[in-house]
């Protein structure tokens, strides 16, 4: 009689793993579906937040006496040159696209200045005014492209709801720089 029972015991067992296991597989499967879509949200927030913002570098204003800088932007070549007491108007239809995956680069190469990195940092905290987006933030640093987040300047600014912001960035006659608000642009102080 023992005997059956343990037998009994044992299948009853069985069958009670077998359905605990049923239970977790299907436990495992909900949740990896509920944070798959989650995820599909958060990556479509930052893509849209980080990696198409709404935002472009239209000029570059040199206010220096003597001093020429070239312009880097992403993996490519010189974008741009900008001589001593001018401004330089990126392509009106175009700028450049700022955005969190790609630096900019202005690096004095006539002159004693040193190099200016500048990138688009995503969605910042802050309140916004109606009829705005954002609000935003910009990074700007010196001396090396892998810096501390200590070292850098961080801007913040909002966006005029359905439009394109522009900005440039200017440098004083003193080797300092500077962002500068052009269209649809409001920074936040």
């Amino acid at each position: 009689m023992d005997l059956k029972k343990n037998i009994t015991i044992n299948k009853l067992l069985q069958k009670s793993k077998f359905i605990v296991s049923i239970i977790i597989f299907f436990t495992v499967c909900l949740i990896g579906s509920i944070s798959d879509a989650a995820s599909k949200t958060v990556t479509s927030v930052t893509d849209l937040a980080i990696n198409k913002p709404p935002l472009q570098l239209v000029a570059i204003e040199n206010d220096t006496q003597g001093c020429e800088f070239q312009v880097f932007y992403g993996s490519e070549a010189a974008s741009a040159f900008v001589f001593p007491q001018s401004t330089f108007h990126f392509n009106a239809q175009k700028g450049l696209p700022l955005s969190g995956k790609d630096l900019m680069i202005i690096k004095c190469c006539k002159g004693s200045f040193l190099p200016v990195f500048v990138q688009y940092g995503g969605v910042a905290s802050g309140e916004k005014q109606n009829g705005f987006d954002g609000p935003f933030y910009l990074s700007m640093w010196l001396h090396y492209p892998q810096v501390p987040e200590t070292s850098k300047t961080h801007v913040r600014c909002m966006i005029k709801s359905g439009t394109i912001g522009t900005i440039g960035v200017k440098i004083g006659n003193k080797g300092d720089y500077r962002f500068v608000a052009y269209d649809n642009v409001n920074f936040i102080v």
